[in-house]
C-alpha cells in the first residue's frame, strides 16, 4: 500500500495556535487542572476493498508510535467531568510477510504507514474521587486532522536489507492517498494518584480515510498515556 508526498498548510498551525489560546480561556473561566500527557500509542487500521476486510490477516501487526499533549479537566458534578484535549498522535498500518525460498533462503517483507494528526478529544469522564486520587472510566468523541505521513518498505533476504521510503499524499483527489479529517469515538479508563495519572483508551474511527476507489481504510488505536496533573482548585 504505497502513498506519495504530504502538503502542510500554514492554517492547520494557526488552527492549533487557535485552540491553545481558547483552552487558556476555558482554563480561567472553569478548568480545575491541566495534564501534561505523553504516551504509546498502538495502531492496527481496519481496512476493505470490494467491501472485503483483509486487515484482519496475521500478517497485518500493530504498529507503534506515540501520542503528546494537554487536557484542562473541567468539573460538571462531583462524579462526573470533562476533559477537552489537544494532542499530536500517530497512527497508520503495519504489514509484516516472510518465508523461505526453495533455496533455503530467508526472505522479509514489511510495509509501514506513519499518519500524524492533530487530534483534539473531549473526554466524558465517570469516576469516583478519593483522598489523594480517583478511578473513572472515558468516552467521549474526537477530531483529527492529518498534518503529515509517511510510507516505508523494507526488503531483507538471506541477512541484506534494502529500503524505500515515500511521502503520503494527503487529499481526496485521484492522485491522492489519504483524506485529512478523522472522526471518532474513545473509550477507555484510567486512574489518577496525587498528580500523577495512567489511562487506557481505545480510539475508534468513523470516517473512510482512504482516497482510493473501493478502499475503505478506518483507523483503530489503543493508547497508554501517563499524565502530570496540576491542580488549580487549591488556593
Amino acid at each position: 500500500i504505497r502513498f506519495t508526498k504530504p502538503k502542510i498548510m500554514k492554517n492547520y498551525f494557526r488552527t492549533t495556535f487557535l485552540f491553545i489560546v481558547s483552552l487558556c480561556i476555558v482554563t480561567q473561566v472553569s478548568a480545575q487542572s491541566l495534564g501534561i500527557k505523553t504516551g504509546l500509542n498502538l495502531s492496527k487500521a481496519l481496512m476493505k476493498y470490494d467491501g472485503e476486510t483483509f486487515s484482519d490477516e496475521e500478517e497485518f501487526t500493530l504498529k507503534g508510535g506515540f501520542n503528546i499533549g494537554a487536557g484542562f479537566e473541567i468539573p460538571i458534578t462531583d462524579f462526573m467531568w470533562i476533559e477537552p484535549c489537544m494532542l499530536i498522535s500517530s497512527k497508520g498500518m503495519k504489514y509484516v510477510d516472510e518465508g523461505t525460498y526453495n533455496d533455503g533462503e530467508d526472505w522479509k517483507e514489511t510495509e509501514k504507514s506513519n499518519l500524524y494528526y492533530l487530534e483534539i478529544p473531549v473526554n466524558v469522564m465517570f469516576g469516583y474521587e478519593f483522598g489523594f486520587g480517583k478511578v473513572y472510566g472515558i468516552f467521549g468523541p474526537y477530531a483529527g486532522i492529518g498534518l503529515t505521513g509517511k510510507y516505508k518498505e523494507i526488503e531483507e533476504e538471506d541477512g541484506e536489507s534494502d529500503s524505500y521510503t515515500e511521502d503520503i499524499e494527503w487529499g481526496n483527489g485521484v492522485n491522492d492517498d489519504v483524506k485529512r479529517p478523522d472522526v471518532g469515538l474513545r473509550l477507555g479508563a484510567g486512574a489518577q494518584i496525587i498528580g500523577f495519572e495512567l489511562s487506557l483508551v481505545y480510539a475508534m474511527g468513523l470516517l473512510n480515510i482512504s482516497a482510493w476507489e473501493n478502499y475503505v481504510w478506518k483507523n483503530r488505536v489503543f493508547g497508554i498515556t501517563f499524565a502530570y496533573r496540576f491542580d488549580f482548585s487549591k488556593e
